[in-house]
């Protein structure tokens, strides 16, 4: 009769405060045989899970991006200062960082969205919640920083009027110049934003689609030719779709 030995072992450790810091070794087997030994080990390395700003109401809603220097770049809300807020890594681990206040309005970038110019420098996308005390007057902001820190920077208002702006998610297009699709609640239409230039000073601001309630929690990137495609959700039918531009400027497109 063959007999047959099998060991199993397995070792997690936690160290660090609150699970700062977690190493596990896990899962290694031997397995015996009159002829034959088998042993094969699976190990985890350690991971890592760092808090980078402790606040009542910080980091609501962020969104990430990473540098040219390899760092990663977080944008977030801050809801008890009603506050945009970019928090910029010192490194690739995010060890140390910069948390910085862009915009301080009633409201502000309750939604935002970032990604890496084409400079270098981060841009924000966000929604501008609550204006000059109208709560339904809503904005789509840009807010572009003058360098890779976001030490300073320009808060550029897009779109104004009722509703507009919500769920923005933003990409750079093959020019340099943000794009950003967003959500018109008030017509529940899916909605693009193409600037005309890296600083957007101009732009154009299209619907995409108006059938049902559609544009819900919309997401941009742009393909290999230029042309944007923005996937996002029917609130209608529960759908995702994805409309799929015809130009860089999404004068036309097929949802």
């Amino acid at each position: 009769m063959r007999k047959l030995i099998e060991t199993l072992v397995c070792v997690t450790i936690l160290t660090g405060a609150c699970g700062n810091t977690r190493t596990s070794i896990t899962l290694t087997t031997t397995i015996t045989a009159p002829t034959t030994t088998v042993i094969s080990t699976f190990s985890v390395s350690a991971t890592h899970h760092t808090s980078l700003e402790i606040t009542d109401a910080g980091g609501k809603w962020p969104s990430i991006a990473i540098g040219d220097d390899g760092n990663p770049v977080i944008s977030h809300y801050d809801a008890t200062n009603q506050s945009l807020k970019l928090y910029i890594c010192d490194d690739s681990q995010c060890s140390t960082g910069t948390n910085r206040v862009l915009e301080v309005i009633d409201g502000a970038s309750s939604f935002s969205s970032v990604a890496i110019g084409d400079d270098g420098n981060p841009v924000i996308a966000h929604h501008d919640q609550v204006v000059e005390g109208r709560p339904w007057d809503f904005h789509l902001d840009l807010y572009i920083c003058d360098d890779s820190k976001c030490s300073a920077g320009t808060n550029v208002t897009l779109e104004t009027g009722d509703f507009v702006g919500k769920f923005p998610s933003l990409a750079i297009g093959h020019g340099g110049n943000p794009v950003i699709s967003h959500y018109d609640a008030l017509h529940q239409d899916l909605e693009l934003y193409v600037c005309d230039d890296s600083k957007c000073s101009a732009g154009t601001n299209t619907t995409l689609e108006t059938i049902g309630d559609v544009g819900y929690f919309s997401s941009v990137a742009i393909g290999d030719n230029g042309n944007p495609v923005i996937a996002h959700h029917d609130d209608s039918y529960g759908d995702l779709e994805l409309y799929v531009c015809d130009n860089a400027a999404c004068s036309t497109g097929t949802n």
